[in-house]
């Protein structure tokens, strides 16, 4: 039994938290199979037969949208030998074949074909794919819980992590978001704690993101550099894996934005300001940027 008490202090962890073997194990079965994680966003499967696939932990999983349009989570592994099912990051398909003994299978994950069953004597109804025992979704964040032992989602997300979604939902003039675009990702090759620790470090900006910072004139100076006496920044822990980092000179003013009045943009950016200046800015409490982090994701790197 690990003692989490005696490795994680007020003001320090342990080192072992990112290199144990033990720790890595309770953590894939307990936030990973047991808890609920985040899959994907539902518009990156829009249409029927639109997949993606994500790794929960060690499980490599489908996010697809079936014929009725529902959103499933399915295991990506053949369920009669385990061969992986689908080898791209996305895909369209009226339907999953196994590419070793051409098992297929419906959006839904029902075994629909065979070739020579006769060997066969179980129900195709009992040979489907392993799906998420929970899947469930908030403003189109689609969560799973892989063994089904897990509690509503509501009660995972709570009011501060559904408060964060709201919040970056309604900064869009429609009230909705869409990953249909595509989105950068990275792959970093550490303990999967270090990236959401990085995440909410605001320290590390100024030098790692320079070209962000020199693109746009912003409060980073005041809030980060000036010192913790001379500023109001904001970190909350939200509790069920949501925090929230908020790097401003002052809390409790209305938000229209990172960024000072006249930023500094290049001329590449200009013509995005121009198009844009229609679309009234959201107001929001707290003055600075803020950002949000739902963990766990797809990663079970250690």
């Amino acid at each position: 039994m690990i003692d989490y008490g005696e490795l994680v202090g007020d003001d320090r962890v342990h080192g072992s938290l990112h290199t144990s073997p033990e720790v890595f194990d309770d953590e894939m079965d307990r936030i990973f199979t047991k808890g609920w994680a985040f899959v994907g966003h539902e518009s990156e499967v829009a249409r029927p037969g639109d997949w993606v696939t994500r790794r929960l932990g060690r499980e490599s999983v489908i996010l697809v949208r079936d014929r009725t349009g529902s959103v499933q989570v399915l295991a990506n592994r053949c369920s009669h030998r385990g061969t992986a099912l689908c080898w791209e990051a996305k895909g369209h398909a009226s339907s999953f074949q196994c590419n070793y003994h051409a098992w297929t299978f419906a959006l839904d994950g029902a075994l629909r074909s065979v070739p020579y069953p006769g060997g066969f004597q179980k129900d195709k109804a009992d040979l489907g794919l392993d799906r998420a025992g929970r899947v469930d979704g908030y403003r189109g964040f689609v969560f799973a819980n892989l063994d089904g032992s897990a509690g509503p989602l509501a009660d995972h997300l709570g009011a501060g992590g559904a408060g964060l979604i709201d919040r970056l939902c309604d900064l869009s003039p429609t009230g909705t978001i869409s990953l249909a675009a595509g989105w950068i990702g990275h792959k970093v090759q550490s303990n999967w704690k270090l990236w959401p620790e990085s995440d909410n470090d605001g320290y590390h900006l100024y030098w790692v993101h320079a070209s962000m910072v020199d693109t746009t004139d912003t409060y980073y100076e005041d809030a980060v550099l000036g010192g913790e006496t001379g500023n109001r920044s904001l970190a909350v822990d939200w509790g069920t894996a949501m925090s929230s980092s908020t790097f401003a000179p002052a809390i409790g003013r209305s938000w229209r934005g990172s960024a000072r009045p006249g930023p500094r943009l290049p001329p590449i950016a200009r013509p995005w300001r121009r198009r844009s200046a229609s679309i009234e800015p959201v107001s929001c409490c707290g003055t600075g940027h803020r950002t949000l982090s739902s963990f766990p994701t797809c990663s079970s790197a250690r």
